[in-house]
């Protein structure tokens, strides 16, 4: 005998919806579906694994480091730091003009990463293009630190 045509419809309407929640339960549990995980904040829709990729090679980039403080041998202390981590060695003297109260890490064009990269290793904030008073005594860097007052102490 067959059931009364409205019990019929419900009987089928229960019987789909039944049917999108388990294909939902299976979809969102594992994992399928297009979703694309977020990427990290600040990267510009780049993965880590596409950031990672794009490290520089610390021994292809020279670093200078010059001195815009009083305190002797100071460029000399950071430079040993930056070699030791890997960067090649570059100039080490007095930076030009007056004396600075705060660290700057310059670059040439191509090479921002690199600098802060340098910056990081250094704890200096302030990272701009190659000035070029600073390009004159840089001896063909592509990044050069120059330290301030705030790494005397």
């Amino acid at each position: 005998m067959r059931p009364p045509s409205g019990n019929r419809n419900r009987l089928l309407a229960v019987a789909g919806a039944a049917l999108v929640v388990i294909l939902a339960i299976i979809v969102f549990s594992s994992g399928g579906g297009h979703k694309k995980s977020p990427s990290p904040a600040g990267s510009g829709g780049r993965t880590r694994a596409a950031t990672k990729a794009r490290t520089v090679s610390r021994s292809t980039v020279t670093v200078s480091v010059l001195n815009a403080t009083a305190v002797p041998r100071l460029a000399a202390k950071y430079e040993t730091k930056l070699t030791a981590a890997g960067f090649r060695h570059g100039n080490v003297g007095t930076a030009p003009g007056p004396r600075q109260s705060v660290s700057v890490v310059y670059y040439a064009p191509g090479s921002q990463q690199s600098a802060q990269e340098a910056a990081r290793l250094v704890r200096v904030a302030t990272v701009r293009p190659l000035d070029p008073k600073v390009r004159a005594i840089a001896a063909g860097a592509k990044v050069v630190v120059v330290l301030g007052a705030d790494k005397s102490k």
